[in-house]
């Protein structure tokens, strides 16, 4: 074979295979994050309280997928609510913000809105007694809020019998104000022996 044409095949060789990986440039099967949706998009959280977030990408494709755990969040206001990297938000003080969610320059974004604490707990101090019969018993009501702070809610609350048993029975006055808040009391007396519980709603 001459030297001219093996050149000349040579050249039809790599012209072919060129031609050959021109048609694969154009096929891209890639997903594309296009928008990134959080749930739940507006929310009302006491102080005190957390409120999970989930993000969900929205691909190219027409795909979904839960990304909660790949994206970074942000508070646009941490002194309102922060949000830690799991997407949990933190009540901290009474106002609205934005919580963000944000991957490879896409972000989305939910209402926040920050509302005073409410009562998580109540309870009744002393939490247990033994009352002579005949005697009588002062009791405090307490309701803990969400962002710790405790209040004697003895005048708010709602007294009852767990059983209605009738051992017990309120004494006049039934409700006594103290020099303070946390010193007012109610008073119970002992009309039959038995067991029951006091309740406060």
């Amino acid at each position: 074979m001459s030297r001219r044409l093996f050149g000349l095949l040579l050249s039809i060789l790599l012209v072919g295979g060129c031609g050959g990986g021109s048609d694969s440039e154009f096929i891209d099967d890639t997903r594309i994050l296009q928008g990134i949706r959080l749930a739940p998009s507006s929310v009302e959280l006491p102080v005190g309280l957390t409120q999970a977030y989930q993000a969900t990408g929205e691909y190219s494709d027409g795909t979904e997928e839960n990304i909660t755990a790949s994206v970074s969040w942000v508070s646009t206001d941490p002194a309102v609510a922060s949000v830690d990297a799991a997407g949990e938000a933190l009540g901290i003080a009474i106002g609205e913000i934005l919580i963000q969610a944000s991957q490879a320059g896409i972000s989305g974004e939910a209402q926040l809105e920050v509302v005073e604490p409410v009562i998580v707990e109540a309870t009744i101090l002393p939490p247990a007694a033994n009352i002579p019969l005949g005697s009588t018993q002062d009791y405090r009501a307490f309701a803990v809020y969400s962002n710790g702070a405790y209040e004697n809610v003895t005048f708010e609350a709602e007294w009852s019998l767990k059983d209605e048993s009738g051992i017990i029975q309120a004494y006049e006055p039934v409700l006594t104000r103290g020099l303070t808040a946390l010193d007012d009391f109610g008073t119970v007396i002992a009309v039959d022996v038995g067991d029951d519980e006091l309740l406060v709603s």
